[in-house]
């Protein structure tokens, strides 16, 4: 169960202090993991979809500690292609649903994420430890502002790369659907 607590506490971590710059970040991307793009709308959508779903659970979910999840599956994702791991949503359910997190896999928007962290720790456990803290610290990710910096490091402590940003700073209004 140790997996599924480290997976828990990834979301969890993520909600911390001071503003550092990006330079070349565009205003609506919260950031940018090699040449894929997380946009705001798209990070605020999966944030609100999780917190409903977690708040359930007595728990909530950040917009910081959702982005450092899809970075985390982004890079994995990555990770996985250039190694030519394949990992089946069978593979992901069966990591997930056991785990406090299981709930995000009734939820098209949040599965998403569900699947990013599932990834994530799959990887891990496919081309061990060293070389998946290796993969992290090599990915080139871009943060926008207000979260901060990516900070890789923090991942074998259990804690959120996505840190010393600033969630107070305002966010766009993002135009309802």
């Amino acid at each position: 169960m140790k997996i599924l607590h480290r997976i828990a506490g990834l979301i969890a971590a993520a909600a911390v202090v001071v503003t550092t710059g990006c330079a070349g970040s565009a205003p609506d991307v919260a950031a940018y993991v090699g040449p894929t793009r997380i946009s705001d709308r798209h990070l605020h959508e999966i944030t609100v979809a999780a917190d409903e779903v977690l708040r359930t659970q007595g728990q909530r979910a950040s917009s910081g500690g959702v982005l450092n999840g899809l970075v985390l599956g982004e890079i994995a994702e990555q990770t996985a292609a250039e190694r030519g791991i394949k990992i089946s949503d069978s593979e992901r359910d069966a990591l997930i649903s056991p785990s406090n997190l299981g709930s995000l896999l009734g939820d098209g928007r949040t599965r998403q994420l569900a699947y990013a962290l599932a990834d994530a720790e799959l990887v891990r456990m496919r081309v061990g430890d060293e070389l998946f803290l290796k993969s992290l610290g090599e990915a080139q990710v871009r943060l926008n502002p207000r979260f901060g910096t990516w900070q890789p490091e923090a991942y074998a402590q259990g804690g959120s790369m996505v840190g010393a940003g600033s969630e107070s700073l305002s966010l766009p209004a993002l135009p309802r659907s």
